[in-house]
This record gives C-alpha cells, structure tokens and sequence, in this order.
C-alpha cells in the first residue's frame, strides 16, 4: 500500500513542480469564459526508453524548451531539435523572461544554468559544508533581478534542510532562512494577493532502526515565504499532498486524489471551487484567467489514464487523454503538454482559427 501511495505522490510532485506560471496572455477578464476548440498534434521524439522529459518553459509559441534526464530540447515553431550533449543530466528547473534570459537547474548536483540566447552555460555550482548533497528542484521568478531557486541541503538517507538561493541580476546567493525539515519542491508568487510566495515541501520520514535504512513515509507541507529571511509554515499533514499553483498572478491551491481548489487569506485555506460531484480530482492546475483553468485530472480516481479537463468558470469538461502528463506551456493560443505512453511527445494543442 505504502508502495502504491508513494507512485502517486511522485506523479503529482512531476506535475506540480513542472507547473507554475508560464503563460503569455494578456490580463483576461476572470468573466470571459475560456475557449475549448483545440486541434491537437503529438510531436513525437527520439528519446531513450529510460529517460523523459519533465518541464517546459517558452517565450512564445515558436520558441519553447522542453528539459529533463533525455536532455534539452527546443521548438522553433516548426520542429523539436535536441539541443547540446546535456543527456543523463537531471535537469529539475526552468523559468526565463525572454527568449536569451532563461535559468535551469539540474537537481542532485545543485547546478545552475543560464542561457543568453545562443548557448546554455553553468554558472554556479552549489556545495555547503557538512551536506554532501545540494537538491535543486525549481526556479521561479519576478523580474529579472529577483529570481529565486529553491530545493534542500542534505545527506544520504536524511529528510534534508530548506533551501533558497536568490538572484539579485548580479550573482546567486543562498537567503538565511531558519533551518527547516523539509526538502522545497515548488514555488510560486500570489502577485496580486498577499503579495508573498508559497513553497510545497515534504518532511522525508526514514527509520534508521533498520539496516539498511528504509523509507518510511512524508509529511506534506506548504510554506509562505515574504521574499526575505522570513520562511512560516501554513500546512502540514502526513496524509495529504496539498500543492501551490499561479494563475495570471494569483495564488491557488490543490491536493492529490482531491476534487477541490483552495485559495488562503486571513490564515485560512478556503474552497474556492469544488467538483466533487463531477468525478474528477483536480491535481496540478494552470490558466489564463478564473474562467480558462485547465486541470490534469483523473475520472473516478482511475490513474490508467491522465485527462486534460477544463474549467471555463461554469463547467468542467475533458479536453485530451493520455498515459500520463508531465510539464506544461501555455500561450494565448496554444497549449504544450509533456505526453508519456504508448506514444511519447510533446502534444500541441492550437484553438481553431487561430
């Protein structure tokens, strides 16, 4: 059972951490329902059986990267080309704002990347004394001279510590945050609410009573962080995986095997939307606006099948299938999606006459 719970939780923590804000549309109006008549394509690649691609990040719908262990590859709006001998390499982050200002990370070795527009180079590599290992999980930021990547400090078969790194557009630098048990998955900024940023971690349980140490289980965790020093943890459960998600500046909340959204205000997680009586859970969520939500879901807690469901501020409905989804772009017309299964791609989805 244990087994089965934590393929579960992994799937989602693919998802989420691949899917903050990404998106280049105007400031929708929350009431204009969102549109549903997509044409969808899979652009299949070449990629090793054992390797995949986990993220997405463009500036627009000609220019798109797609990055994890099969490398990094690029869409030019026309074919995806594989891009440098970056293959093997655990690429974990991504975030940029424009087409030659782009950040990556990889994830065990604590690397940070940057690429101006021609060529991908690391400029940092992070080592604290006392740890062994450096995690690096995701990058976000909102400007070019605020960008914060985030992940934990560690050893072997220990939950590890907190960390943030912050780039001030002249160097990266790790923030003096309070040490935490809790390795930092995902973050996003509630841009237009309170103004700060909300991380998902999860506190690794191990019992070092066995030999060799065995995994016992997480404590799921989300933390509001004010961009400072100043890291308070708002949620903890060790039963349920309650995520962080941006849509058009706003900050939303969901959980796995859960059919609800959250928004928190007043130190209080509220229900803001429920389809519970729809079917589907709601797991990681992105959009244009209240009213053009899109949601990876499943029907019936069936996890065969992954659906692309979309809520267009009346109803929710199911847009595309597949095995399984990874990370996400998002532009005012055009949809990429990570598809894993029979057929392994990028699945593009264009609406009509555009």
């Amino acid at each position: 059972m244990l087994k089965k719970i934590i393929s579960v939780i992994i799937i989602f923590l693919l998802l989420l951490v691949s899917c903050k804000e990404n998106i280049n549309s105007p400031d929708d109006d929350n009431s204009i329902p969102g549109r549903r008549d997509y044409v969808w394509k899979i652009d299949t690649l070449s990629l090793d059986p054992f390797e995949r691609l986990d993220k997405l990040w463009g500036s627009s719908a000609e220019d798109v990267w797609a990055m994890g262990t099969a490398g990094l590859w690029h869409f030019d709006g026309n074919a995806w080309k594989k891009f440098g001998n970056f293959s093997g390499m655990n690429w974990s982050g991504i975030y940029g704002f424009s087409s030659s200002n782009i950040w990556a990370s990889t994830s065990v070795a604590g690397r940070i990347y940057h690429y101006n527009g021609s060529n991908w180079n690391m400029v940092n590599e992070f080592n604290f004394p006392g740890y062994s290992l450096t995690y690096i999980t995701d990058i976000y930021g909102d400007s070019p001279n605020n960008v914060f990547a985030i992940g934990a400090i560690g050893n072997p078969v220990t939950s590890g510590k907190g960390l943030i790194l912050k780039y001030d557009g002249t160097k990266w630098n790790r923030v003096n945050i309070p040490d935490i048990e809790a390795i930092f998955h995902s973050i996003i900024k509630d841009t237009k609410g309170s103004g700060k940023y909300y991380m998902f971690g999860e506190k690794v349980i191990w019992d070092t009573t066995t030999n060799p140490v065995t995994l016992v289980g997480f404590i799921e965790k989300i933390f509001e962080f004010d961009g400072s020093t100043n890291v308070r943890e708002i949620f903890s459960s060790p039963d349920e995986v309650r995520f962080v998600n941006a849509i058009n500046g706003r900050a939303y909340f969901t959980a796995s095997l859960r059919s609800q959204i959250w928004k928190y205000s007043s130190n209080e997680f509220n229900i803001w939307k429920d389809f519970s009586n729809s079917g589907y859970t709601i797991g990681s969520i992105f959009g244009r606006s209240e009213a053009d939500i899109f949601c990876y879901s499943s029907y019936n807690n069936n996890f065969s099948k992954w659906i692309l469901t979309h809520y267009n501020g009346t109803d929710i409905k199911q847009l595309y299938e597949a095995d399984s989804f990874n990370g996400y772009a998002l532009f005012e017309n055009d949809i990429f999606i990570v598809s894993e299964g029979q057929v392994r791609g990028i699945a593009h989805g264009k609406l009509e006459n555009k």
